[in-house]
């Protein structure tokens, strides 16, 4: 089954037009409407495993997964990229997040949102086992770049989650992100919001008195005034 997997990965086109089995194996009808959807979460399952990501590499899967979530000059597939950045398992580095940032950096806004999204998810279940702190932040700082307003948006409020951990909290400061680029995003969640949540912990707060040209004074000086005025 995982030669055959291989096989049809190794083909460059996935054009619904094409007649060959191939072709028609990873269709959009196919993946829509069998269950030729599942040899994806089967290789996510493999991936778990130290023995499964070895069978993975011998038949070249991960090569192949990447070739889809690439974009070809034939254009790209939204449904197999999310398949397949949805089903991977992130427990060990390497092949699976090599996957995930080439999702992230789609020129499809679709899989750079949802991809974007995923990363709530991965934090959720597994924070503690994949080393989130360390890539799982820089990822979202990369996010906050993006061109596509709800790109941004979903990435802020991800990293306004993934802040209630101390680690990722600190891990972020230590990314030195710039205090004038994020006040001055401006989306459904404001860059505003994560500069307070820096100041949730005593490296926050030395680094906005560096960094920040006098945002703190600025907004206690702010708060005064309207509770003055209340």
């Amino acid at each position: 089954k995982t030669s055959r997997l291989g096989r049809s990965f190794s083909q460059p086109k996935l054009k619904d037009s094409e007649n060959s089995e191939h072709y028609r194996y990873l269709s959009v009808e196919n993946v829509l409407k069998t269950m030729t959807r599942e040899y994806f979460t089967f290789i996510g399952v493999l991936s778990r495993h130290p023995r499964g990501i070895i069978l993975l590499k011998y038949w070249k899967i991960f090569k192949y997964l990447k070739s889809l979530v690439t974009d070809h000059p034939e254009g790209g597939r939204d449904d197999l990229s999310n398949l397949i950045m949805t089903s991977l398992d992130y427990t060990h580095k390497d092949h699976s997040l090599i996957i995930l940032g080439k999702c992230l950096q789609s020129s499809s806004r679709v899989v750079r949102y949802l991809s974007t999204r995923h990363l709530k998810y991965i934090y959720r279940a597994c924070s503690d086992k994949v080393d989130f702190a360390g890539w799982g932040t820089e990822y979202l700082l990369q996010q906050l770049c993006d061109t596509d307003p709800k790109v941004v948006s979903i990435a802020l409020q991800v990293l306004d989650e993934v802040c209630d951990s101390v680690e990722c909290l600190k891990t972020l400061i230590d990314k030195k992100p710039s205090i004038a680029n994020l006040l001055q995003i401006s989306v459904a969640k404001s860059g505003r919001e994560l500069v307070v949540r820096l100041a949730g912990c005593n490296e926050g707060i030395e680094y906005l008195q560096k960094t920040s040209g006098g945002w703190i004074e600025k907004e206690l000086g702010r708060f005064c005034n309207e509770k003055g005025k209340g």
